[in-house]
C-alpha cells in the first residue's frame, strides 16, 4: 500500500496525523488474486453497489448517452479485467 503524500513527500498516516494534517478516507477494490488494487473517489456503498450489482451497471451502460460517472467506469474495467477472482473492498485512510 503507498504511503499519503503530505507536500508531495510520502509520509506514514501517524506521522501525517502528528502534522495536524487530515488525510481522505478513500476506498477500493483489491485482487486477492493478482495482489492489484484500484482506489476511488466514490464512498464504500458505492462501490460495493457496484461489485453486486455489475450486470446491472453494464445493461445500463449500453443505453446511456452521455457516459457514465468515471468511478463506475473504472470500476468495471477493474472488474472485467479480475473477473472471476476475488475481489474485496478496501480503506485507506
Amino acid at each position: 500500500m503507498r504511503k499519503p503524500l503530505v507536500h508531495g513527500e510520502p509520509v506514514s498516516s501517524r506521522a501525517a496525523r502528528s502534522m495536524g494534517t487530515t488525510l481522505p478516507m478513500t476506498f477500493g477494490y483489491h485482487c486477492e488474486e493478482c495482489e492489484e488494487a484500484m482506489w476511488s473517489t466514490a464512498p464504500r456503498g458505492e462501490l460495493e453497489w457496484l461489485r453486486n450489482r455489475e450486470h446491472v451497471a453494464r445493461e445500463v451502460a449500453k443505453h446511456v448517452q452521455g457516459g457514465l460517472d468515471t468511478w463506475i467506469v473504472e470500476g468495471l474495467a477493474f472488474l472485467d479485467h479480475h473477473g472471476g477472482h476475488s475481489i474485496v473492498l478496501m480503506r485507506r485512510s
